[in-house]
């Protein structure tokens, strides 16, 4: 989990290798100041000259993550139909920004989904996946699939006209958020760009 505290000695620990990018970042600065005071068996010089290197590509795929979501969430850059709905009705529901807060959240929030869900947040995102796989079954396309709704002090209103994938996708997303809604209590913003390689055990049938 990304909040357990690592040691930050040059010796190289594997533990460091699965937390996520942001918590990578906050170690690097730490380790920064510690690289100067702390010997290295390959000379302090060495050592700083490879943690920068480091650091300076974690950073770099970070920024190019959350600049892309901007952009696609501005209207710069093409996007699938359906993930625009999802991403606008979370927003409106959960009052809280996808891109940061839902995406790679825990084991099953975003693509690639697999494991053992961490908490009951990541359970709305593992239930969402089987209906959007029940809706593929039925030959939709949920990622890519447009559909209108209106959200009026609170509630979200799916349409009543349109294709029926139109309809139960819409149907999948109002779940979705308002799941989400109802376990803001139990957010651990500790599983916010989970590692999908930290994600075992058996992933929960549909």
């Amino acid at each position: 989990m990304i909040g357990t505290t690592l040691p930050l000695s040059w010796n190289a620990k594997p533990e460091l290798c699965a937390v996520s990018p942001v918590a990578l970042l906050s170690l690097c600065d730490l380790s920064r100041s510690q690289s100067r005071t702390r010997p290295h068996p390959v000379g302090p010089s060495e050592a700083r000259e490879l943690l920068e290197v480091a650091c300076a590509l974690i950073g770099a795929v970070m920024n190019l993550v959350l600049l892309c979501g901007l952009l696609v969430m501005a209207g710069a850059l093409p996007a699938q139909g359906g993930i625009l709905n999802l991403n606008k009705m979370i927003r409106q529901v959960t009052r809280k920004v996808p891109l940061f807060n839902y995406w790679f959240y825990g084991c099953h929030c975003g693509p690639g989904g697999r494991g053992q869900p961490k908490d009951a947040t990541d359970w709305c995102c593992q239930k969402h996946d089987c209906c959007y796989n029940h809706l593929r079954s039925h030959q939709c396309r949920p990622r890519t699939d447009y559909y209108n709704y209106t959200f009026s002090q609170g509630n979200i209103q799916c349409p009543v006209t349109g294709s029926w994938c139109e309809q139960q996708l819409c149907a999948c997303d109002k779940e979705v958020a308002a799941c989400l809604q109802r376990n803001r209590d139990s957010y651990n913003k500790h599983l916010r760009f989970h590692w999908r390689s930290r994600c075992r055990g058996p992933t929960p049938a549909c």
